[in-house]
């Protein structure tokens, strides 16, 4: 598994399929996510042996269940490709949701499939949900895939 400390360091070029979310433990439903993230990318990967499942961890500065260390082999161990761990910056804590979509998304992680919880939000002020993520997709071209509790 490759791991960057932000998407501005990620400069992959293949179709992903991507999860994103605290992922401060690994309970069954981030365990699922992960897997409909991972079995996505092999999906993907029978149109394009590049492509990659990609786990977004949104770090939130809270207390973690668990350790970065612990996180990262975890993910390794149920097959993830690409584990970014993206700090709250200034700058990213102040993109839009739209921005989101349109600029990490799409533009950086080329997704083809995004996999997200039912409380899923994302973006400035939490303005954006998944049913704002699956409707963007349609524009986009990228599958969304709504996982229930």
């Amino acid at each position: 598994m490759q791991i960057y400390d932000s998407l501005s360091e990620y400069r992959g070029t293949a179709l992903s399929s991507v999860t994103i979310g605290k992922f401060d433990g690994l309970h069954q439903g981030h365990r699922e996510l992960i897997a409909r993230t991972v079995n996505g990318g092999r999906e993907l990967k029978a149109r394009d042996p590049r492509a990659v499942s990609v786990v977004l961890v949104m770090h939130q500065g809270c207390r973690m269940l668990l350790t970065d260390s612990e996180r990262r082999q975890m993910l390794a161990d149920l097959g993830v490709d690409i584990l970014i761990e993206q700090r709250p910056t200034p700058l990213f804590r102040s993109t839009t949701a739209e921005a989101f979509i349109r600029d990490s998304l799409c533009g950086q992680l080329h997704a083809a499939i995004v996999s997200v919880g039912q409380d899923f939000r994302f973006g400035y002020k939490r303005s954006g949900d998944r049913e704002m993520l699956a409707k963007a997709g349609e524009s986009y071209g990228y599958r969304t895939e709504l996982v229930p509790p």
